[in-house]
Parts: structure tokens; C-alpha cells; sequence
């Protein structure tokens, strides 16, 4: 062999060294990870059938990591899960100001940003039968499948839909004796006809009074993948009304005094502080008055700020609502 063809076989020798190096660090970080999964999962089945609590945790203007942290070695080692991210299709959800450009046709008293019974929203009085809407435009995707819902107090009857959809969006709103209830459905997409956009009704179909606010439509399919969307159900119990878009985390099978770490990175890079809307036990038995810790730094490569929040002495199930700002 000559002295260039040596040198060549060198070469190409040492880049495959390298090769073989770097693959055997990632298939090597792969496992440890899905070891600590696993443990992480079987701990979890095992705490199924013991007295265990929730914390649901929300976020906006954020993505949310669970930290989970596994002892090897004398060494601490960490893996995460994220946070779903979902976002409401109907802006304006409160009715604010009608900014996001709510229409009327009918003989309805319609009224943006009315306040009642502790909730604020639109109100629709004493509407002609069938012939009253209140509706606006909103993105839908073919085949996609949509989780729908609407707040409503009534002492009438009113039904919403998506009006190029076919009747499986439709939800009925039979009268509540002027009660605020909460109703919602999943449905998938079937209009082919009209393009990527979709009309939102609420309808009146006898006369009297409504007070609506918080509708929301998000596109299952697109958040967690096609086949794994969930139910109405599970949507109903775990997701609050929100407008805009969110970071959900749910965080099952916790034992009591156990620590919950959660590392929250901004979305927007003039984000730098965190409002805590609420975050409380729901049967009174926990606060978070000195059961959690903030501490918020700043990633010089990324440009962002991020939060490391701490839960500690956990007795109860914790509903957590936070606003990056």
C-alpha cells in the first residue's frame, strides 16, 4: 500500500472510532433513561394501590418538565416529562369587550362582559325562537377530532354547534333554572366544502334568558397525536376553561410529604416573572405557604428565563394555575 492510500485507510479508520464512540455514549445515555422510566413506572403501579394524591398543574406562557431524579452509583441522574401544550380555537372565551369579534343576528338583547352569579360572560335575553345567534368564525381541520364545550346558566332552552360540521358537534343546553353548568363533547371534523374555517353558533330555541362564557374548541388530534386523543370525560374532569393557550401537567400516584420538582421555560423571551393565579389543596388540606419554592434563572445560550418550582409536604390533590409574564 502506498504512503497516500495509508493515510486514507487512517483516516477513514479514526472517523469510524469516533462513530462507534459517540454511538455507544447516546445508546448508552438512551438506556440509562429508560431504565430510570421504568423504575419511575413500576414505583408508579405500585403506589396505585395506596393512598395517594394528584397535583394538576397549568401554566401560561410556558412549557412544563416533571424532573424525575434516580440514584445511581451514589449519583443523581435525571430524565423528564413534559407538559401538553393546548390551545382554545375561540378567542375571547369571556366576551371581553367583544374584541374577539362576536356577532349577532336575530332579535336577541345580546350583551358582552356581563357579570352573574360569579362568573363573567355574554348574555342573551329573551331571544325569538330558533332565530337568534350569537356566533363567529374559527379554525377546523378535515377528520380532525375536537373536544367542544360551553358554561351556560339558562332558564330557556339554547343548543351550540359548529355550523359546517354535521349534528355530532351539536350539544344540547336544556334551561339550568339560571345555574351555571358545564357541558362538552368530542366530536371529529367531517366538512370537506367550506376550507379551513368554521362557524361557532349558540342558538336559541325557546324564549328566555342565557348568560354563556369559557366555550372552547381544541383540536385533539393535533395536541396528542391521532389515535390518542382523549374523551370528553377525561377532558371535562382534568381541563379547566382557559382562553388562549396553555402548558398542562398532570402528576398521579404521589405519596403523602413526597417532593414534586418542575422546571417551567418561557415561550416568549420577554417573559421574566410568575404570577401564581391559585394553587391550593382541593379538600383544604394542603397550601402553598411554605409547602413551595420559586427560583427563577436565566439560560444566557437560550435567551430565556426558567423557573425551577418545588413542591413539598404534599397532603392533599393541588390544582396549580401560573401566568409567565
Amino acid at each position: 500500500m502506498n504512503k497516500d492510500g495509508f493515510i486514507a485507510t487512517s483516516l477513514i479508520y479514526s472517523f469510524f472510532l469516533v462513530f462507534i464512540s459517540i454511538l455507544a455514549v447516546l445508546v448508552s445515555s438512551f438506556i440509562a433513561n429508560k431504565t430510570i422510566l421504568i423504575r419511575y413506572n413500576e414505583d408508579i403501579l405500585a403506589k396505585k394501590n395506596r393512598d395517594t394524591f394528584t397535583i394538576n398543574f397549568v401554566t401560561h406562557g410556558s412549557e412544563n418538565f416533571k424532573i424525575i431524579y434516580d440514584e445511581k452509583d451514589g449519583n443523581k441522574e435525571k430524565v423528564t416529562i413534559q407538559g401538553q401544550t393546548l390551545t382554545n380555537l375561540i378567542q375571547d372565551s369571556k366576551f371581553v369587550n367583544n374584541e374577539g369579534r362576536w356577532v349577532t343576528s336575530g332579535t336577541a338583547n345580546f350583551s358582552a362582559n356581563r357579570s352573574y352569579a360569579g362568573k363573567s360572560g355574554a348574555l342573551m335575553n329573551n331571544p325569538a325562537v330558533s332565530a337568534s345567534i350569537l356566533q363567529k368564525n374559527i379554525m377546523s381541520t378535515y377528520n380532525d377530532k375536537y373536544y367542544f364545550s360551553v358554561e351556560y346558566a339558562s332558564n330557556s332552552n339554547f343548543s351550540a354547534y359548529l355550523a359546517n360540521s354535521s349534528t355530532a358537534s351539536k350539544i344540547n343546553l336544556p334551561s339550568t333554572g339560571l345555574n351555571w353548568k358545564r357541558l362538552g363533547k368530542t366530536y371529529t371534523e367531517t366538512n370537506t366544502t367550506t376550507g379551513p374555517y368554521n362557524i361557532f353558533y349558540i342558538q336559541a330555541l325557546t324564549r328566555g334568558t342565557g348568560y354563556f362564557t369559557n366555550p372552547m374548541l381544541i383540536d385533539l388530534t393535533e395536541h396528542y397525536t391521532r389515535g390518542r386523543e382523549p374523551e370528553a370525560d377525561w377532558m371535562d374532569e382534568n381541563i379547566k376553561p382557559f382562553n388562549g393557550t396553555i402548558n398542562y401537567l398532570k402528576i398521579e400516584y404521589l405519596e403523602r410529604n413526597e417532593e414534586v420538582i418542575i422546571k417551567m421555560i418561557t415561550t416568549q423571551k420577554n417573559f421574566r416573572n410568575v404570577r401564581i393565579n391559585s394553587c391550593q389543596g382541593k379538600n383544604g388540606k394542603w397550601n402553598m405557604t411554605g409547602n413551595t419554592q420559586n427560583q427563577i434563572k436565566y439560560d444566557s445560550q437560550e435567551k430565556k428565563y426558567y423557573s425551577i418550582f418545588t413542591f413539598k409536604n404534599i397532603s392533599d390533590d393541588i390544582d396549580c394555575d401560573l401566568e409567565w409574564y
